[in-house]
């Protein structure tokens, strides 16, 4: 199945705009993510409610202790579980975004795969555009041939050679 330029053309565009799509919504479900894991540790001390806290090593009574022991123990078994059950079940922002980067990874090596063939294949109409303008005369004959484009190229080029001698200039004054 060989595609024309133009059927070429569409689908390399379509597949850079689902790439761009990709690398957006990986980039924001990425953003949430952080902000969502931020979430949970911005408790601060001071926003519990008062009580009046004595510590142990003032009073020490072996039941409290215990008691205390127990609870510690409690609350650290019932932090693992939760531990266990959050990293045992993904966000969905997390998922989405597992596939945003697998999208936009296949969306990059796309595009090198799709330089290096052009450039491959370029190099033969480069080859041909250099034997065309092999000499001054060639040259001369193909700007008469195409005014409209010359004046612009050298319009173009002329520009960017006052810009660099400016930015030049500035940064020769400047030192």
């Amino acid at each position: 199945m060989a595609l024309t330029p133009e059927q070429t053309d569409t689908l390399l565009t379509w597949l850079t705009w689902g790439g761009g799509a990709l690398a957006a919504l990986w980039a924001i479900t990425s953003v949430v993510a952080h902000l969502h894991r931020r979430a949970y540790n911005l408790t601060h001390a001071e926003s519990g409610p008062s009580k009046n806290i004595s510590p142990d090593f003032l009073d020490v009574d072996a039941a409290k202790r215990r008691a205390a022991i127990a609870r510690g123990q409690a609350y650290d078994d019932t932090l693992r579980a939760r531990e266990a059950a959050a990293a045992a079940a993904e966000s969905p922002a997390a998922q989405v975004s597992a596939f945003a980067k697998i999208g936009a990874l296949a969306t990059a090596l796309l595009t090198l795969v799709v330089t290096i063939f052009g450039t491959v294949t370029k190099v033969g109409a480069i080859e041909d555009g250099i034997e065309r303008v092999g000499s001054i005369d060639q040259f001369v004959d193909l700007v008469a041939q195409h005014k409209v484009g010359a004046v612009v190229a050298f319009a173009v080029i002329g520009t960017q050679i006052v810009l660099f001698a400016r930015s030049s200039k500035k940064t020769l004054a400047g030192k």
